[in-house]
């Protein structure tokens, strides 16, 4: 891979809001939102697969911006966490942003050229990225070399224990594919806390509403 490049990781705060870069134990006093969060969530995913894949409104025009998700949501816990993303990119593009959400084996590289940002969501495996995320950047690492750089993107992963292994494989490959990092990763780490679905929401609300008002 290129050799790795200095880079400057602009603050979320200065975009929409600020976002946590771990997820860990903290109090939340939003009860009613986590409500909201858990009805759209059990909506998505009761059928134990996710079936959007694009979300669209008859009054989007060419000048909107796409903002891409993938995601390897093979649990329920990583399917809220999907969905948490998706509510929330809605919520901040409102019709200025389409959202394509994809598993990394149906990502194409058309899928990634066509992008204005990338948000990623994988679980740790063995201090690594899930094979599925791996095999997407395998697939579309040179045909998007060149072609994507400055790139917005985002990372999600969940994680038992740790997270950084996956942290570093990740940041090793976008470096070479010199993407911009517009936020720290967001760790999902330990026992599965409703924070985790907050942190998700606000990070895809963050991500659409920087696409939206020209900023990412």
């Amino acid at each position: 891979l290129p050799a790795p490049r200095p880079r400057m990781k602009p603050k979320f705060s200065e975009i929409t809001l600020a976002v946590q870069p771990t997820c860990i134990s903290k109090t939340t006093s939003s009860a009613p939102k986590m409500n909201r969060y858990n009805e759209i969530t059990n909506d998505m995913i009761d059928g134990t697969e996710i079936n959007l894949r694009t979300a669209t409104s008859p009054s989007m025009n060419a000048e909107q911006k796409t903002l891409l998700i993938v995601a390897h949501a093979v649990s329920p816990n990583l399917r809220r966490l999907l969905a948490a993303l998706r509510a929330g990119a809605k919520a901040g593009g409102e019709e200025q942003v389409k959202l394509v959400s994809l598993s990394p084996f149906e990502t194409q590289a058309e899928h990634v050229l066509a992008a204005d940002g990338i948000l990623l969501l994988t679980p740790e495996n063995l201090a690594y990225m899930s094979g599925a995320m791996k095999d997407f950047f395998d697939r579309n690492y040179y045909p998007t070399l060149d072609h994507q750089q400055g790139l917005p993107y985002a990372l999600v992963v969940r994680a038992g224990n740790d997270g950084s292994g996956t942290v570093a494989g990740v940041e090793r490959i976008v470096t070479g594919l010199r993407w911009k990092p517009v936020a720290d990763a967001l760790i999902c780490r330990g026992e599965f806390q409703p924070e985790f679905v907050d942190n998700c929401h606000e990070l895809g609300a963050a991500m659409a509403a920087g696409l939206a008002a020209g900023v990412l």
